[in-house]
């Protein structure tokens, strides 16, 4: 069943007061919530962390969920208030491009496609927080620029300014390493 068809069964199990849409929500968007949160927060515990009290407060509110029109898009904003809330209470510390390392997977046999990995990952740790976002939501979770907007409650030209930007200083920097990415 693709993402739609799970949503609408989502919906569903909502309507029936069944907590097994936990489950299927889990199923549906719990991998995708946690590479977005982990592209925010760089550290493994602290995303896996977000990710439970996301579903820790859907459990906690399950008769909320009945209310809502766009599930993708709430969660989303679930998952990214709880992590800017964890960035704000953090110490600031450097951030470490091993706690990055499972968001692009490469085959382990192809020390090249490491390398490469490696140095898109270093040039997307130097993008602002908002647009390593915007690239995490558009590149690694497919959204669209409008489920963007919608979901980080910005313009559609602020998405696409942001995204924008970000692929330009993406280039910059990896032709500065002589990569051969194309952005």
């Amino acid at each position: 069943m693709d993402d739609a068809g799970n949503v609408e069964r989502i919906h569903d199990l909502i309507r029936q007061n069944d907590p097994s849409a936990l489950d299927l929500i889990y199923d549906t968007f719990g991998a995708r919530l946690y590479r977005y949160v982990l592209v925010m927060l760089g550290d493994v515990g602290m995303s896996e962390d977000v990710l439970q009290n996301v579903f820790v407060r859907l459990a906690e509110n399950r008769e909320c969920l009945a209310r809502v029109e766009n599930l993708a898009g709430y969660l989303f904003i679930m998952a990214r208030n709880l992590a800017l809330n964890v960035r704000r209470s953090r110490a600031k510390k450097e951030e470490n491009i091993e706690d990055y390392a499972n968001i692009l997977a490469t085959e382990a046999d192809d020390p090249g496609a490491v390398d490469d990995r490696d140095q898109l990952l270093k040039a997307l740790l130097k993008l602002p927080l908002e647009q390593r976002e915007v690239i995490a939501m558009k590149c690694w979770q497919d959204m669209t620029f409008d489920e963007i907007a919608d979901s980080l409650k910005i313009s559609l030209n602020t998405v696409a300014s942001r995204y924008r930007y970000a692929l330009k200083k993406l280039r910059e920097h990896l032709m500065r390493g002589n990569n051969m990415f194309r952005l």
